[in-house]
């Protein structure tokens, strides 16, 4: 509380002034000492000539003109922004520091960020904004965490005061719950499972896998990336494995509402649920099956050479070539490779494929003339390898 008086000069009084400091004589018994600054002056107040409880007149310690406080809300990234407010002192402090603070359990404190600034004008605030990132740690996994607002001032003769708001809290989602649905050669099936608390602040889901053969993370592809958390319990698929192989599967609650990756996603995530789980083998390749196809007859003339797709060929009369296609299947087959060599035993090309059927392309037939393609032809998969020959 700050006390005022009628300034004079002389016996003329003047205009009101305020009391920076008021002194009095020190005395032990009847004997004066020294000068001592008063550092709170109390008076009895009185109703007619009744008096009443006793009140504070002056002060000099510095008083701010309410208690300082905090208002939080999410800004369009899903991230907390917290505001704080700062009212007048008096008497006008030397600093003026303030702080954002956070605790994970309304007990124990320790300061996120602060700063300086200056003393608002009379009857007037002033507000400072801090916005709490998603990689700062500021929170509390399957829990809240609490924020508040300070401020500290220091006067002439170095004594400090402060001002402390009430606490704002923030809850971050818990580790989900992750059981396995279902599993084939190339997807793994998946259920999603959060308690009430939980799913209410959960907006959204992350999912990404790691290939626990390759040792190799995978983001926003084959059924990882972001889902909104429509209801509490949900089911997901990852697609596009490889049989008979084991895979981390990571699913981790934000409360933001968008973002595919860990990298790009808005709000605070919580502890991920995980599963590992084996895609099932396929069975070894069945029986290579072959079938061919004349897709160009040409007849050749006296002295007449040329080529086709790519082939020369030359030939003495009356020999006629063919341009053949060669089409191979096996069940469960997933990689082909095919050794080619000419009528004369000489290598040609090495070609390959993937999927359950391959065609291997056109090659000239020189079958009528005694000259012959061989194919060595090999499919596998993970499980096993089947094999065959033949000849055109």
């Amino acid at each position: 509380m700050t006390a005022w008086i009628k300034k004079t000069t002389d016996t003329t009084q003047a205009a009101w002034g305020r009391v920076s400091n008021i002194w009095i004589k020190k005395a032990t018994g009847t004997t004066q000492t020294s000068w001592g600054k008063i550092q709170k002056g109390w008076v009895k107040t009185v109703t007619g000539t009744t008096q009443a409880a006793w009140r504070l007149f002056y002060s000099s310690s510095l008083q701010i003109a309410q208690s300082v406080s905090i208002f939080s809300l999410f800004n369009t990234s899903s991230l907390l922004s917290l505001t704080g407010t700062n009212y007048r002192w008096s008497p006008s402090p030397t600093t003026l520091t303030y702080y954002f603070d956070w605790s994970s359990d309304n007990t124990n404190w320790s300061a996120m960020t602060s700063g300086s600034t200056t003393n608002p004008s009379s009857g007037s605030s002033s507000n400072i904004t801090y916005v709490i990132q998603n990689n700062s740690g500021y929170w509390t996994n399957g829990g809240s965490a609490y924020y508040r607002f300070r401020v500290v001032v220091q006067d002439s003769s170095g004594n400090s005061y402060t001002s402390t708001s009430t606490s704002a809290s923030q809850y971050v989602p818990g580790q989900p719950t992750v059981t396995l649905y279902s599993t084939g050669t190339n997807y793994i099936t998946f259920y999603v499972n959060q308690s009430s608390t939980d799913y209410t602040y959960t907006s959204r889901f992350i999912i990404y896998y790691y290939d626990l053969t390759t040792s190799t993370y995978y983001y926003a592809v084959n059924g990882g990336g972001g889902y909104n958390d429509t209801t509490n319990g949900q089911y997901f698929s990852i697609t596009g494995l490889v049989s008979g192989r084991s895979y981390l599967i990571y699913v981790v609650p934000i409360t933001g509402t968008t973002g595919t990756t860990m990298s790009n996603y808005t709000g605070y995530a919580g502890t991920p649920g995980a599963l590992v789980a084996t895609t099932t083998s396929l069975p070894a390749p069945g029986t290579i099956s072959v079938s061919k196809t004349d897709y160009t007859f040409l007849n050749a003339y006296p002295g007449y050479s040329g080529s086709y797709n790519g082939y020369y060929f030359y030939y003495s009369p009356p020999y006629q070539y063919y341009a053949t296609g060669v089409t191979l299947y096996s069940s469960n087959a997933t990689d082909w490779t095919v050794s080619v060599y000419d009528g004369r035993g000489n290598y040609y090309t090495t070609l390959t494929g993937t999927g359950s059927s391959f065609s291997t392309g056109t090659y000239w037939n020189y079958s009528i003339n005694g000259t012959i393609a061989s194919y060595y032809v090999y499919a596998s998969n993970g499980s096993g390898t089947a094999n065959t020959y033949f000849q055109i």
